[in-house]
């Protein structure tokens, strides 16, 4: 009698049969074949969660593999509802602690996908969740600073300190005064060799202090147009006392492509539209007279995804003042868009 050979597929199983002439027959082979990680969940954050930290920690079921080999896993985090951006590869253990700050209130989705040391995958299901807000003590870290009570001043971050410059208090000023915890204030220098004012600006370029325009209301009543810079705070640099933007107060400065910006302001209730940009803060240009937005003082500006932002401000000063809670952006200083007409603020 001829030999035969059987062979029949069962699952994962390969299951090999012979028959021979006597029956004596071999015994049964079977196989284990590689599968994926066995599917999984997510555990913490919960889906749906709001008010989440900015550093969570994210963890999940571990996924076993069926040949007890090792499993790996890559964390997809992103605002699209499928994230496709690689946040971290090649975790070993169920959770990540997220180190670099995610956006305040923003919705955040996340996945994450097991595989083995031969490249089979297994992914989790989508979880989303919701960073916090602004966490606001209920009370002040110094209800009485060291420096006078005072409106029109400015403020800024330097050598990893605050800063607060000039002001108006019933007087003019030209002070300075930093903190390194906001509660504990020191006087770096009383008067400085830069005129008293309020209504200026100042900003940290090329790692050291700028001090831009500003109004004097003393006797002589005088707008700036005034550029000062400081390494240290406490030694000042006339860098140019007239620069060619008009002279101004109320004004916003950003440092954005590697440049100082000024936006728009105002002297005597005449509010501009124009931008200005200086590499060195003694060489400016304009790059534009008149922005697509309307004039306007008291407005703020940021810089953020590339772009610089306007945001709202004072059109119209008198009896019948006009604010605005409009938003622009522009990603050269010169053409700008608006994102919205009325935000919901």
């Amino acid at each position: 009698m001829k030999k035969c050979m059987v062979i029949i597929g069962i699952g994962l199983l390969g299951l090999s049969m012979g028959c021979k002439k006597n029956d004596d027959a071999p015994p049964v082979q079977i196989a284990l074949q590689n599968e994926p990680p066995l599917s999984f969940d997510l555990i913490d954050v919960p889906d749906g969660s709001e008010d989440v930290d900015v550093t969570p920690t994210l963890s999940w079921e571990s996924a076993k593999n069926p040949k007890g080999g090792e499993v790996t896993y890559d964390l997809y985090l992103g605002s699209e509802v499928n994230p496709t951006t690689l946040f971290q590869g090649d975790i070993n253990d169920a959770s990540f602690e997220i180190t670099d700050r995610l956006h305040l209130l923003t919705d955040y989705y996340w996945k994450v996908v097991a595989k083995d040391t031969d490249g089979k995958t297994s992914q989790s299901a989508i979880h989303k969740f919701t960073t916090r807000t602004l966490n606001f003590p209920a009370e002040a870290v110094n209800n009485e600073a060291n420096f006078t009570a005072r409106s029109g001043h400015a403020a800024t971050a330097f050598n990893n300190e605050l800063w607060v410059i000039g002001g108006y208090d019933g007087h003019w000023k030209n002070d300075i005064w930093k903190s390194s915890d906001g509660v504990t204030w020191t006087e770096v220098i009383p008067t400085n060799p830069f005129p008293e004012r309020r209504g200026h600006t100042i900003t940290v370029f090329k790692d050291r202090l700028w001090v831009i325009g500003g109004y004097d209301g003393n006797a002589a009543e005088l707008p700036f147009n005034d550029v000062w810079v400081s390494n240290n705070g406490v030694d000042w640099e006339l860098v140019t006392a007239s620069a060619p933007f008009s002279e101004r107060e109320n004004h916003t400065s950003v440092v954005f492509d590697d440049k100082i910006w000024i936006i728009a302001g105002d002297h005597d209730a005449s509010p501009k539209n124009d931008v200005w940009y200086s590499s060195d803060g003694q060489q400016w240009k304009e790059a534009t007279p008149n922005a697509q937005f309307k004039q306007r003082r008291h407005h703020t500006s940021v810089v953020f995804d590339n772009k610089i932002w306007v945001l709202g401000g004072l059109i119209q000063s008198g009896l019948n003042p006009i604010y605005e809670n409009d938003v622009w952006f522009s990603s050269d200083g010169a053409d700008w868009v608006e994102a919205t007409s009325a935000a919901p603020f």
